[in-house]
C-alpha cells in the first residue's frame, strides 16, 4: 500500500538532513593546510622512518651513520632514539614555518599525489618522472638549493621520501661532496 505524498515527505526530509549532517562532518577534517593533525593514513603518530645516510668528501673519505624520524603527537617530527622535536608538520607532513627539513639536508618526507606528475613544481622541488631506484619505484625530484644540487626520490605508491643523492658545494674540503641516504626501516604500511 503506498502512502499520499503528503505524508511521507517528513520521513524523506528527515534523512535527507541526516544524510547532509554525515556527509559534512566527515569531510569537516579533509584537506586544508592548517588541520591540527596530519591525516593518520599518512603517518600515525609513533610511526618512524629510519634512513642509512653515507657523506663523502672530497678527498675520498666516507662518514657513515643512522637518522631516525618518529611522528609524535601534536603534529611533532622527533630525531633521533631520545625523539627529540625537529619540526612541526602540517596535514602534508611539511615543516610549517616552510622551510625544508635542514637536519641531513631532508628538504620534506612526502610528496603528495596531486603532485607526483611529470614536470610538476612543488615544495621539494622540480618532479621530473617515475622510474625505478633502488628496491621502489620513485617519483625523481630535482633539487636545488642553496649549495646543494642533486635527486631525492619518493615513493611511487605513497609518496614518503625513500633516499636522495645530493651534491653539496662548500669551501671547506671536509663539508662538501656528495651524501647519498637510503630508508633502511619504516612501520609505515606500504613501504
Amino acid at each position: 500500500m503506498t502512502r499520499p505524498l503528503g505524508e511521507s515527505a517528513p520521513a524523506v526530509r528527515t534523512l535527507l538532513l541526516l544524510a547532509l549532517i554525515v556527509l559534512s562532518a566527515g569531510c569537516s577534517g579533509v584537506g586544508g593546510g592548517g588541520g591540527a593533525t596530519p591525516p593518520v593514513t599518512l603517518a600515525p603518530v609513533g610511526s618512524y622512518l629510519e634512513y642509512s645516510l653515507v657523506h663523502t668528501d672530497r678527498n675520498g673519505k666516507s662518514q657513515h651513520r643512522k637518522l631516525r624520524l618518529t611522528f609524535l603527537a601534536g603534529n611533532e617530527l622527533g630525531l633521533g632514539e631520545e625523539k627529540k622535536p625537529i619540526a612541526a608538520l602540517d596535514s602534508q607532513l611539511a615543516p610549517t614555518d616552510g622551510q625544508p627539513l635542514p637536519e641531513s639536508n631532508l628538504g620534506l618526507l612526502y610528496l603528495s599525489p596531486a603532485q607526483r606528475k611529470a614536470s610538476t613544481p612543488s615544495r621539494a622541488g622540480l618532479v621530473q618522472f617515475e622510474k625505478r631506484w633502488e628496491r621502489w619505484s620513485v617519483w625523481q625530484v630535482q633539487v636545488r638549493e642553496g649549495d646543494l644540487s642533486g635527486q631525492r626520490y619518493y615513493d611511487a605508491r605513497t609518496g614518503f621520501l625513500v633516499g636522495y643523492e645530493l651534491n653539496q658545494d662548500d669551501p671547506n674540503r671536509s663539508k662538501g661532496g656528495f651524501v647519498k641516504v637510503i630508508l633502511d626501516s619504516t612501520d609505515l604500511p606500504g613501504l
